[in-house]
């Protein structure tokens, strides 16, 4: 087995002995010998998963980087035959968009044939219909923009591989849309996880700080969904050296971020952190949202609902579930009292069951738990409604012989 040089190499420029790096990993949890990290280092043993995230998070690096994974080129999205594609998709649009839509096309289709129209008039071309891919799913056309997708991504991520003068204009337009990618995918978390790391990939290739920032942001968000906080935690504090060249709205769903993954983390050890970073998301969220530079793309993940989102997800990782009901109801899932996502929405509504129960509200807890259903079944929407099954299973050992909630185990028992 080959040695990993990597790992080593990250130990050596810290200037750490292996007796150092067992001590890192022991304060997270671990207990290692500095034998075994030896062995790492020597290719003999591989580290488990337990300590590959330990690893990454004392270094600040990815798996690959240190040699703990393979290191892969991206996966484009699945080829489509755009011909049909996009025709079956623009028959869907009013006559104005339609007409966008043939014309964009038509350039796009010609710039697979020939190398010389990979010019700034092909890719604004594919700027615009990432733009609109982005505008459909802020408005919850979730489906259009997936086949939108479909249709122009492999072709951009394609060009953003080859050197040219518009390299990295074609990775800009491909990490952004591999974030969107991972963010309308409903039911798919490891997808969601592939498009977030291709994502992180495309925005490796560009200069632009915010593209960067949130294709990092991504990742750590698809993490959390995974349950995955040190993974996350990662990604965030990745970002935190960006931060000063992004828009107020981006840098304040980072602090968000960072507060709901160390609350996960650790709310015990990570506490004070956790409230910090909640103070400084709130400090910097704009005033007028809709005027920052970045809200085309934060739209559905940095609006105020979303603030006060994770502002009850953390509460409720710190075991604050009074201050977390608070939050959640400057919005309320089953009202909402703001414009709100479908699947924020659904957030809202597993989040109010799950406080609702921590806080002995059966009868509240039931209400919101059996919408959360049945609006993940209407959206399609399986991650949330998988989720809403969780909250269910802590209903039930708080409340294991109650008639009411034996009920709702009817709405899991369904068959696909």
């Amino acid at each position: 087995m080959a040695t990993n040089d990597l790992l080593r190499r990250q130990r050596e420029l810290r200037g750490w002995s292996q007796g150092r790096l067992a001590d890192a990993l022991a304060e997270l949890g671990g207990s290692p010998d500095p034998k075994l990290i030896g062995k790492w280092e020597r290719g003999e043993v591989k580290p488990s998963p337990f300590y590959r995230e330990r690893i990454c998070l004392v270094f600040n690096c990815r798996a690959d980087e240190l040699g703990l994974i393979p290191s892969s080129p991206p996966v484009p999205l699945q080829k489509t035959d755009e011909s049909v594609e996009l025709g079956d998709i623009m028959t869907k649009f009013d006559p104005s968009r339609r007409r966008l839509f043939e014309a964009t096309f038509a350039v796009s289709a010609l710039a697979s044939l020939s190398g010389s129209l990979r010019n700034e008039q092909t890719l604004a071309h594919f700027e615009t219909l990432n733009d609109v891919s982005w505008s459909l799913s802020n408005t919850n056309q979730l489906d259009l923009a997936e086949q939108l997708l479909n249709v122009y991504l492999p072709k951009v991520s394609s060009l953003a591989q080859q050197s040219s003068p518009f390299q990295q204009q074609a990775a800009s337009l491909a990490a952004r849309g591999y974030i969107l990618a991972a963010e309308v995918d409903r039911e798919n978390v490891a997808a969601m996880q592939l498009y977030a790391q291709q994502g992180v990939f495309y925005s490796s290739l560009t200069s632009d700080t915010q593209i960067q920032c949130d294709a990092l942001r991504q990742e750590a968000t698809i993490a959390l969904i995974a349950k995955q906080p040190f993974k996350a935690l990662l990604s965030y504090q990745k970002a935190l050296p960006l931060l000063e060249g992004v828009s107020p709205l981006l840098k304040s769903r980072m602090y968000l971020g960072l507060a709901s993954a160390y609350a996960r983390c650790n709310p015990i050890l990570y506490r004070q952190e956790a409230l910090r970073y909640l103070g400084l998301a709130n400090e910097h969220f704009p005033a007028i949202p809709e005027d920052d530079t970045w809200y085309l793309y934060m739209h559905s993940t940095g609006s105020r609902s979303v603030l006060h989102l994770y502002e009850a997800l953390t509460y409720d990782d710190l075991r604050q579930p009074k201050d977390s009901w608070k939050a959640l109801m400057q919005v309320d899932g089953l009202q909402p009292k703001m414009v709100v996502t479908d699947s924020s929405r659904l957030e809202f509504l597993n989040l109010q069951a799950k406080t609702s129960a921590s806080l002995g509200e059966m009868e509240r807890a039931s209400t919101y738990l059996e919408s959360s259903v049945h609006a993940a079944d209407a959206t399609g929407y399986m991650v949330w409604r998988e989720e809403a099954g969780e909250v269910y299973q802590e209903m039930c050992q708080i409340w294991p012989n109650e008639l009411q909630i034996r009920r709702l185990g009817k709405l899991f028992t369904k068959t696909a």
